[in-house]
């Protein structure tokens, strides 16, 4: 964390793995989900309760201590939207919903595809089969 003039802070999440595009870090490819931008909308909601709003994120980066194919370091700056946030909390309501009721445990992933033995190549749906 960063303690901004303005009274803000900016959260740097640093990442080892190779750098990834803007638009694999916010799931816009077909290879990528958006994991690593939640990770920073979380911090984002994690810091705004804490405390009655003691910390306010305003900006987070994703920075790839890793350096590309050229030598260059890159990281990314990010702006949260509220939208951003409700989206985050819904979700994490309705996972914990699931986990309450237990619901979660008829839920898979749309993968049918299996291996010749006929168990699922996804590891948790084989592992839900198997508990079913």
């Amino acid at each position: 964390m960063e303690f901004l003039p303005d009274g803000t802070v900016k959260v740097t999440d640093f990442k080892t793995g190779k750098y990834k595009t803007r638009n694999e870090i916010e799931g816009k490819t077909k290879n990528s989900n958006g994991d690593i931008k939640r990770q920073l909308v979380f911090y984002n909601l994690l810091l705004n309760k804490y405390q009655n709003n003691k910390f306010k994120m305003s900006v987070g980066e994703i920075d790839f201590i890793q350096p590309d194919e050229k030598g260059k370091n890159r990281r990314e700056l990010f702006y949260i939207s509220p939208a951003e946030i409700s989206e985050l909390e819904e979700l994490i309501k309705k996972t914990a919903s699931e986990i309450m009721n237990l619901s979660f445990l008829n839920i898979r992933c749309g993968n049918n595809q299996s291996t010749k033995l006929g168990a699922s190549k996804c590891e948790y749906c084989a592992l839900r089969n198997m508990m079913s």
